[in-house]
């Protein structure tokens, strides 16, 4: 087997720093040729290592892998492995996503190559969620990683006002459809249980779930962005602290809640079946009358501290019998009875030094 040269000898064939290889600038290294690529999604890359150490041993020409080892870890894990084949073709695995690097001349072969990777694509079984996406960018990319999303122990009818159970049972009903796509809006103040219902939520659907923080969602209107949401149909993305996002534009135009607005209701809305789930904390008065309206507003919900009587069962079951209750609490306050009220003292001190003989 003819063993590979690099033909170019430079450090930009790494990234970060030397931390790991980059396969497009790896091929060019040794064929001094422009490669193109196919990259494919969702797929295993554990068991299409396996499946290439086992089938193709004898076709590998070389390979070029990070691996990492936490202290408390038995063994290495993967970042990332590229598989240099005897027919000059590279795939590269990292988490779950394969790239297959060529170059153009090799069009017809890298084809059957994807053709025999597909069949290793993550299995899609429609099964109660137990993770939640976040967004990552990687050097393919905007990309995801699941992280298992501990489901709280939650009796609805305890901890949340009576008015909450109609909405729970809507929303759930909503967010199981296929091909639809909405927007649903939970707003209150801090410590109501807004983000506990959410995880709750979460573990009563069947779709992916992934989590956008606000700074992400506001690069929203970007072209990459826009092939992450294609890449992501009947998907549920939940928002937290939306304020800045949902916020009325007052004749001012925002790009990103153009965007939001078409997902939720136009024609990528039609097209994806995305739907949002945001947060905020801001009045109703405040959300920009567009995200309201009929047709794209899936649901809409004040969280409210807990009324009197449940607030005063809760407590009870909690230990607290002998708190006396005036006034509807929140479920922050509830479990949180025996903790330090922590405050800021904002009263000014005697200004020292250098500081001292400024007004």
């Amino acid at each position: 087997m003819e063993k590979l040269n690099l033909q170019h000898h430079e450090m930009n064939l790494f990234e970060n720093a030397g931390s790991y290889i980059n396969g497009m600038r790896l091929y060019f290294a040794y064929f001094k040729k422009t490669p193109s690529i196919i990259r494919l999604d969702g797929i295993s890359s554990k068991k299409i290592k396996s499946y290439l150490e086992i089938e193709h041993k004898d076709d590998i020409k070389e390979v070029h892998q990070k691996r990492s080892k936490a202290a408390n870890e038995r063994k290495l894990s993967d970042i990332n492995i590229i598989f240099c084949m005897n027919d000059n073709i590279f795939i590269d695995l990292e988490k779950d996503t394969a790239c297959i690097i060529y170059h153009t001349t090799l069009e017809a072969k890298a084809k059957k190559k994807k053709k025999k990777i597909r069949k290793f694509v993550l299995k899609n079984v429609a099964k109660k969620t137990t993770e939640i996406s976040l967004i990552r960018q990687s050097r393919y990319g905007i990309s995801t990683t699941n992280i298992k999303l501990k489901k709280p122990k939650l009796n609805l009818s305890k901890n949340y006002n009576d008015d909450l159970q109609a909405m729970h049972q809507m929303v759930t009903r909503k967010l199981q459809q296929k091909d639809k796509s909405g927007i649903i809006l939970f707003y209150g103040s801090p410590g109501t249980g807004k983000s506990t219902y959410i995880r709750f939520l979460v573990h009563q659907l069947k779709k992916k779930v992934i989590f956008m923080s606000p700074k992400i969602a506001g690069a929203i209107d970007s072209p990459d962005f826009t092939d992450f949401l294609i890449d992501n149909a009947n998907t549920v993305f939940v928002i937290e602290d939306a304020e800045q996002l949902i916020t009325s534009r007052d004749n001012n135009y925002n790009s990103s809640i153009s965007m939001l607005l078409n997902i939720t209701d136009g024609l990528l809305g039609e097209c994806l079946g995305i739907q949002i789930i945001a947060t905020f904390n801001t009045h109703v008065s405040n959300i920009d009358k567009a995200l309201l309206r009929k047709g794209r507003l899936i649901g809409l919900y004040e969280f409210k501290p807990l009324n009197i009587q449940k607030s005063k069962i809760l407590l009870e079951e909690n230990g607290n019998s002998n708190s006396e209750i005036k006034q509807p609490m929140t479920l922050a306050d509830i479990y949180n009875t025996e903790q330090t009220e922590f405050s800021y003292n904002t009263n000014k001190r005697a200004s020292i030094g250098f500081a001292s003989g400024v007004n």
